[in-house]
C-alpha cells in the first residue's frame, strides 16, 4: 500500500488529483482508514506492530501530500526554456519566461509585492 500510495502522490498532476489520493487512503472510508480499523481483528501479539507502522504510514503518507500541496492559484513557474513554461502551464500554474542565467531577482520582487 506505502508504495502504490507514494506513486500516485507523486504523479498527482494537480492539487485535485492530490485531493483524490489523500481520499482514497486517508479518508473516512480509505485505505488506510479500514486498515486501522481493522487493526482489532488481528492477533493480539499482531496489534501493536501492525498499529505502529499503520500510523508511520499515515504520517509518511500526510507529509508526501503536504509537501506536494502546492496552491497554483498563486504559484508561479519561471523558466528560462519553453519546457518550462508549458510545463507549468499544464498545471495551471502563472508563469514567467525568462533568458537563460538571467537574474531572477527582479521578477522575484515583482511576484511579493
Amino acid at each position: 500500500m506505502e508504495n502504490q500510495a507514494l506513486q500516485e502522490i507523486q504523479q498527482a498532476a494537480t492539487a485535485e488529483d492530490l485531493e483524490v489520493v489523500s481520499i482514497r487512503y486517508l479518508g473516512r472510508k480509505g485505505l488506510l482508514t479500514a486498515f486501522l480499523r481493522s487493526i482489532s481483528s488481528l492477533p493480539e501479539e499482531q496489534r501493536p506492530v501492525a498499529g505502529k507502522n499503520a500510523n508511520l504510514l499515515k504520517i509518511k503518507l500526510e507529509k508526501a501530500i503536504a509537501r506536494f500541496d502546492i496552491d497554483n492559484q498563486s504559484s508561479y513557474m519561471i523558466g528560462d526554456s519553453e519546457r518550462d513554461i508549458k510545463a507549468a502551464e499544464k498545471v495551471g500554474l502563472k508563469t514567467i519566461k525568462i533568458e537563460p542565467n538571467e537574474n531572477i531577482e527582479k521578477y522575484i520582487n515583482k511576484i511579493i509585492t
